[in-house]
């Protein structure tokens, strides 16, 4: 006995998976597909004004022992000055315990000055990223909602 094909019908089970619906108007602001990337920008902008406000403490601490230091260095120069001035009133140690005052204080402060030289240009170097992000965060509050957007052309 033949058998007939059957007949075929769109049965409801085997279609495609209807689509959730939208979710309910809550009356909030709805999410933006940009809030992401936002939240990005923000977590990078609060962590650079915290490296910043480091920084800055650094180098006004720095700035403060490069007084001192400068300070020091300058009497101590004074001292080796008076020291060749009046040789045959000191002893070679005398003399030699001056000079190496003044070349000690004096590499000490070359090396604060190269600190605050990098410090400075660290602190110059984030003040630019956080004004660029600060424009960046400001152009992805300025983006249109997606949703109806069209671009003229």
């Amino acid at each position: 006995m033949a058998r007939e094909p059957a007949a075929t019908t769109p049965s409801t089970s085997a279609s495609a998976p209807e689509p959730p619906p939208p979710p309910a108007d809550t009356g909030g602001p709805q999410p933006s597909p940009f809030d992401p990337t936002r939240e990005l920008v923000m977590v990078r902008l609060i962590a650079l004004e915290n490296a910043t406000a480091r920084c800055e403490a650094e180098l006004a601490e720095t700035e403060a022992v490069r007084f001192q230091l400068r300070d020091r260095a300058d009497e101590a120069d004074v001292i080796r000055r008076h020291a060749i001035n009046n040789l045959w009133r000191f002893t070679p140690d005398d003399i030699n315990e001056a000079l190496e005052t003044v070349i000690g204080l004096r590499g000490d402060l070359s090396v604060l000055e190269e600190r605050i030289r990098h410090a400075t240009e660290r602190l110059a170097e984030m003040r630019e990223e956080r004004e660029f992000l600060t424009r960046l965060l400001r152009a992805v509050d300025e983006l249109p909602a997606l949703d109806g957007a069209t671009v003229d052309e």
